[in-house]
């Protein structure tokens, strides 16, 4: 009898402290290559000239943001304040090759208007002063 308790014990405990576990994707958004899977409400996929897909990494260190934007690296800066998922871009520079991605400008003027952030596991939604969706980004784990 003792035995099944303990049994019934040590199960209901590992049961229990599983629904406290907390995975880190939900809770972080630099150091992760985001990949651009929506724009406004337009499913982005990789054109044949494209060289790689549209994607950005937050550089906590330096608060720096790197990425492609269909046809040009780019770099700027952000500031992140995580408790009140607010965030904004600044001071972008790029290579500037001229190219027929359409998404490229959209998606730099989309950085430039995001105001705030949300997180879905594997997901990073950018969000507009009124609470409108402006892009989408999925963790990309290499």
């Amino acid at each position: 009898m003792k035995l099944k308790v303990l049994y019934f014990f040590v199960l209901t405990t590992l049961i229990a402290s599983c629904g406290n576990t907390k995975l880190d994707f939900n809770e972080k958004v630099e150091g992760k290559y985001w990949k651009l899977i929506l724009l406004k409400e337009d499913k982005i996929k990789m054109q044949e000239n494209q060289e790689r897909e549209i994607h950005f990494i937050l550089n906590a260190e330096n608060k720096e943001i790197k990425g492609f934007s269909g046809c040009n690296h780019f770099t700027g800066f952000y500031k992140l304040n995580n408790s009140r998922k607010k965030i904004s871009f600044s001071d972008f520079s790029n290579i500037s090759i001229t190219c027929s991605i359409k998404e490229e400008e959209k998606f730099l003027e989309i950085l430039n208007q995001a105001f705030q952030f949300y997180l879905n596991s594997d997901r990073l939604f950018l969000k507009d002063q009124e609470n409108n969706v402006l892009a989408v980004f999925e963790a990309v784990y290499f």
